[in-house]
């Protein structure tokens, strides 16, 4: 809608420890241990609302959207960045750029968080213990896979099919 402005957020309004815990979570991290610091030293990593929650009213009428749960929405964004983490080689640019932000925005722990990081994904990448997909999911979600007998590239192998054919 031209011209409009829409507020889109979950419905959920979780403290900030809670919110920790939420993303620490599915990233494999039950618990995150926070410390109470003067609001003026902190470091703020997303919008915080300061006058009650957010109305997301005015979207769920005019655009028939509706938020995703916030447990969802988290278990989401990890398997994203767990498949990120899992394929190191084809994102390896992207993982240093991280690593490094990570390093500088926690100070002295950010050495060792990132050395705990590499070691987890390293671990992970030796045993091949990934799913891709978690239970609730699975029906929600279509994969599609370039077929493995089809050429990648200008034309298809010879005797083959089109993606027009198939």
């Amino acid at each position: 809608v031209h011209g409009e402005a829409f507020n889109l957020a979950c419905e959920e309004m979780p403290t900030q420890r809670v919110l920790y815990n939420l993303i620490g979570e599915p990233a494999g991290m039950p618990y995150v241990e926070t410390i109470q610091i003067p609001s003026n030293q902190s470091v703020v990593l997303y919008p915080e609302v300061s006058r009650g929650p957010i109305s997301v009213s005015k979207a769920a009428d005019v655009l028939r959207w509706s938020p995703t749960d916030i447990n969802k929405a988290f278990r989401g964004v990890a398997r994203f960045y767990e498949r990120v983490m899992l394929e190191g080689k084809k994102h390896k640019r992207e993982i240093d750029i991280m690593y490094k932000k990570v390093k500088a925005l926690l100070g002295q722990d950010g050495q060792r968080f990132v050395e705990w990081t590499r070691g987890k994904y390293a671990e992970r990448r030796k045993t091949d213990l990934y799913d891709e997909l978690d239970d609730e999911d699975e029906d929600e979600i279509v994969i599609s896979r370039p077929d493995p007998g089809l050429k990648q590239g200008k034309g298809n192998k010879k005797g083959s099919r089109s993606n027009s054919e198939l």
